[in-house]
């Protein structure tokens, strides 16, 4: 049975690794800009469920098992997507710093023509962080492709 992960995250491609030796990465043809969900737990499996979709109309009939994720943080109610520039950066984390945020994890798995979804909610506390330190990490590539910043 073929495995299949539909991300082209280098850090889940990892994760995956550790616990399965083969298994093929394949980007999700899909635009999450199109989920407009408020609530960031059922934004994540939303996201999920939708890119396990995705990749699912390329191995129709196929025997396959497809592992799609998404992860959303939440400040406060409020969705923090990946940071589109510098200041956007700096805004995420100095909100972030000496605060208590949650990050929602959703997890889908496709297998024998059932797609299986669930979340997991993480609290994470970060400790201050003083500006200059969030200024040199936003001149790093890190921030970039990450909700929330990190």
């Amino acid at each position: 049975m073929k495995i299949i992960l539909a991300s082209a995250s280098p850090r889940r491609r990892e994760l995956l690794g550790i616990i399965v030796p083969q298994f093929s990465c394949t980007k999700p043809d899909f635009d999450e800009s199109s989920v407009k969900i408020s609530d960031a737990r059922q934004k994540a499996l939303t996201l999920s469920r939708e890119k396990c979709k995705a990749v699912l109309k390329d191995y129709k009939g196929q025997n396959v098992v497809i592992i799609s994720s998404d992860t959303v943080v939440d400040l406060d109610g409020k969705i923090l997507e990946k940071p589109a520039d510098r200041e956007e950066a700096f805004r995420m984390i100095k909100s972030l710093s000496d605060n208590v945020h949650r990050v929602h994890t959703a997890v889908s798995v496709y297998k024998n023509g059932i797609i299986y979804t669930f979340a997991d909610t993480t609290e994470v506390y970060v400790d201050s962080i003083s500006d200059d330190v969030i200024a040199a990490y936003v001149e790093t590539d890190e921030p970039y492709d990450k909700a929330g910043g990190y």
